[in-house]
């Protein structure tokens, strides 16, 4: 059996079918795991703007 429509395996191709699932699960994984990357970075940014925030309220309460 050829594939069916959109390019997806038949229902009589279960080896072919675990095959596509199992390497769109991989994608997947490898996508969120970039995200979580991306949202870390997106953290430590707003931790170091808010630090250095509160430092410079600190030290223009301390002058004024």
């Amino acid at each position: 059996m050829g594939p069916g429509l959109a390019g997806m395996p038949q229902a009589g191709e279960p080896s072919l079918l675990l095959s596509e699932t199992r390497q769109q699960n991989t994608e997947l994984r490898l996508t969120i795991g970039k995200m979580q990357d991306k949202i870390d970075q997106l953290l430590e940014k707003v931790c170091r703007t808010v630090t250095i925030a509160i430092l410079q309220t600190t030290v223009l309460s301390k002058v004024c």
